[in-house]
């Protein structure tokens, strides 16, 4: 077990469990929902996010991030995508597991520049917090309940 993991549940479910409740709180029928002009659907958002974490998973692997994942679910309802989310869940788990604290400092490739893997994990929550605060404007403008865990994050 390396330092990373050891506070998985801190460092990790924590913000993971804001995509959760999104996705608790929608309907299939929600996943056609836009906010107008050229917005994502709330499901384009839900799979826009779950191909960057797949993205994140395959540069631990790689030590390149590439942003080219076309990962997707079987079935794009919320339960194809609660499914799909726990597969991606799983798989960050066990590649983050795997390595070693010195494993942790090897730097990962992101275009023109390096950050060390350890610091990609950080980078990987933001992309959660990101992605939760998009996703509470598409639950408010839908007149669904944004959960108090959620508003702690992004109001």
């Amino acid at each position: 077990m390396n330092r990373l993991t050891k506070r998985y549940p801190e460092l990790m479910e924590l913000n993971q469990k804001l995509r959760h409740d999104v996705l608790n709180a929608i309907s299939d029928e929600d996943l056609t929902h836009t906010l107008g002009g050229d917005t994502l659907s709330l499901g384009e958002l839900l799979l826009q996010q779950g191909r960057w974490e797949d993205d994140y998973v395959q540069a631990w692997r790689t030590l390149e991030m590439r942003h080219a994942s076309q990962s997707a679910p079987e079935q794009q309802t919320v339960a194809g995508f609660r499914t799909w989310f726990a597969d991606i869940e799983q798989a960050i788990r066990a590649t983050l597991e795997a390595m070693s604290d010195e494993e942790l400092s090897r730097p990962v490739k992101r275009g023109t520049y390096s950050l060390p893997l350890e610091i990609t994990a950080y980078t990987y929550r933001e992309s959660l917090i990101i992605f939760a605060g998009k996703a509470s404007l598409y639950l408010r403008s839908l007149g669904r309940p944004v959960s108090a865990h959620l508003k702690g994050f992004v109001g």
